[in-house]
């Protein structure tokens, strides 16, 4: 994985070239959303931060195998791979709206005899992609760097975390670590209180959060790391500014404070 002294700030184009790697996301994970074995938490859409790329759950093959599917801003392709080759190559800088790119990327996979029962909604646009080569290089550089403090994170914590996923929906990345409560879920199923800790690469003020759920409102205005603070506008939990962690080569143990400060105030009210 890339490794940062400090953070960079994200380019003016990054917010176009963030509208741009979202939408191809989205058409990539529409055929492992369709067709891969579906989890609970819903991690069967999420993908993996890898060396090459960030990498979907596998879908199964009707000839028995299966293919994965990634997409490397640090080389600008999404792929598809089957089990034994590199099937396709598809470029991210060709200007392709993300409806274009994504019907590309599914003719790929109906060839291999993936069903076509796709949401194309998800990501139809027409949009232009307005996608900066040095914009996703930085942005790349910065998810992987990211990536490796949230595993040092996760590696402290007990019981059985979940993994680190780069989610399409809102092109963000995050994981959950559980508690032994028990909650009623928006579905009316039972469901363990959890925390998760996040990092969005927002188009204008990218942060990073750790919410607890179900949210105790009684935790608002415990004492926080510098640089966090609590946020109970339109969602429940804490942020930390990117923007306050930039320049500082400390910004990793800074992040793993945070992380481990909002851990430990908010475990006692996820316990059973």
């Amino acid at each position: 994985m890339a490794e940062r002294d400090v953070l960079a700030p994200f380019p003016d184009s990054w917010a176009t070239t963030r509208k741009a790697l979202h939408g191809y996301l989205l058409a990539l994970t529409a055929i492992p959303r369709a067709h891969a074995a579906p989890h609970p938490h819903w991690w069967h859409v999420g993908l993996e931060v890898r060396p090459n790329g960030l990498v979907t759950s596998p879908v199964g093959l009707p000839d028995g195998g299966s293919l994965t599917l990634g997409m490397d801003p640090g080389r600008h392709i999404a792929w598809l791979d089957t089990a034994t080759e590199i099937h396709d190559e598809f470029p991210l800088d060709s200007g392709a709206t993300a409806s274009e790119f994504g019907e590309t990327v599914l003719t790929a996979a109906i060839a291999l005899g993936v069903a076509d029962t796709f949401d194309r909604e998800r990501f139809a646009s027409g949009d232009d992609p307005g996608y900066d080569r040095a914009a996703a290089e930085v942005a790349w550089q910065t998810i992987t760097a990211v990536h490796g403090v949230f595993g040092q994170h996760r590696s402290t914590l007990d019981g059985d975390p979940g993994p680190i996923h780069v989610w399409p929906h809102g092109f963000d990345m995050s994981f959950e670590w559980f508690g032994s409560k028990l909650t009623i879920g928006e579905d009316g199923s039972k469901a363990p209180a959890q925390l998760n800790l996040g990092f969005y690469p927002g188009e204008e003020e990218p942060y990073f959060y750790s919410n607890p759920w179900p949210f105790d409102g009684r935790l608002v205005g415990t004492p926080l790391p510098s640089g966090a603070e609590w946020y109970t506008e339109g969602w429940n939990g804490t942020l930390l500014s990117y923007e306050s962690l930039l320049g500082d080569e400390d910004w990793a143990g800074r992040l793993l404070d945070y992380a481990a400060a909002v851990h430990r105030i908010a475990r006692p009210t996820l316990m059973a």
